[in-house]
């Protein structure tokens, strides 16, 4: 009996050792497991500090830039590019058109801006084939169109030349063809003073150097018999 009771109490003691061990066991999985969540809150706090300061050593502008491109879109081409109007700036002018093509400017007058203004002479293709500049001060030169052709480029033009302080003024007298291109020229002095001044005042246009030539008259010599 006494044997048994020596038994019972060994059995008891090793299973309280077991009961206290597998306690201990428990104790020190939470603190390992409180220990690990520890670890890793630290480590997620010191890659957030990283990024930190990653970000603040960078220069300004590329953060910057870096922003501007993912926020602000650069407008359409077609939103800012703009097609120039036709004869810009000549604002106030007067325009003649070729009848045989809409929207073909055969000349322009321009206004009287500091006494003066242009009459400009251009194509049906839009080219410049002759420019007058008239003035209005202590002289006067003045352009009238006498007549246009039926498509309506000019057929002539009579320019007056008055130097002012004189008594003789000169009278000028252009041809052009279809297409607005000078021909002829004829200068003459009024009031005239002699025929031979009337026959010795021609000239004709040389499209290739854009300026007038004289024509010269033949004199014809005496043949001695």
């Amino acid at each position: 009996m006494h044997f048994l009771f020596v038994i019972v109490m060994i059995l008891i003691v090793v299973s309280c050792n077991r009961n206290n061990e597998l306690a201990n066991n428990r104790h020190l999985e939470n603190k390992i497991d409180s220990l690990e969540e520890k670890i890793l809150s630290l480590e997620k706090e010191i890659s957030k500090q990283h990024n930190r300061a990653d970000t603040a050593s960078l220069p300004a502008s590329s953060v910057v830039s870096k922003v501007s491109q993912k926020t602000v879109q650069a407008p359409k081409t077609s939103s800012i590019i703009t097609k120039p109007k036709e004869n810009e700036g000549l604002s106030g002018s007067t325009y003649y058109y070729y009848k045989t093509l809409p929207h073909k400017v055969s000349v322009i007058v321009t206004p009287w801006i500091n006494q003066k203004r242009k009459v400009i002479f251009f194509n049906p293709f839009g080219d410049t084939t002759y420019v007058c500049n008239d003035v209005r001060m202590s002289y006067s030169i003045t352009t009238r169109i006498n007549k246009f052709y039926n498509n309506g480029a000019v057929n002539t033009i009579t320019i007056n030349n008055n130097p002012g302080a004189s008594k003789y003024w000169t009278e000028t007298y252009i041809t052009f063809d279809i297409n607005n291109n000078p021909q002829w020229k004829t200068v003459t002095q009024k009031p005239e003073i002699n025929l031979e001044e009337g026959l010795n005042n021609k000239y004709w246009w040389n499209a290739k150097a854009k300026e007038w030539v004289k024509q010269e008259i033949i004199k014809e010599q005496e043949v001695s018999r």
